[in-house]
């Protein structure tokens, strides 16, 4: 009788052993699953930033290329101002005869 017991109490372990197992790898499947939809999801999006970059980029140059344009025109009058200032200079600190 005792036998039977323990048999029966080994293989209720056993089944409920292997259901847990079970439900363990359907967990895990289910985890993968959802790493793979969000790995698509983001490889989908990758041609929008490139797009997105692209129109960017050009905006970014055309404005980089006017601030150099003005900052060497500011530059350039920079130096003009400095010109007369410094012959200014010169004509004030001049030796009286």
């Amino acid at each position: 009788m005792w036998q039977l017991v323990i048999i029966g109490v080994v293989v209720i372990a056993a089944v409920m052993s292997y259901n847990s197992l079970v439900r363990l790898r359907e967990s895990g499947d289910a985890a993968w699953a959802d790493i793979d939809v969000q790995l698509k999801r983001r490889y989908d999006l990758i041609p929008n930033i490139v797009e997105t970059v692209k129109s960017y980029a050009s905006h970014e140059r055309e404005t980089l290329e006017s601030v150099v344009a003005a900052r060497s025109g500011a530059t350039r009058d920079a130096t003009r101002l400095r010109i007369p200032s410094v012959v200014g200079r010169g004509i004030r600190h001049r030796p009286q005869r």
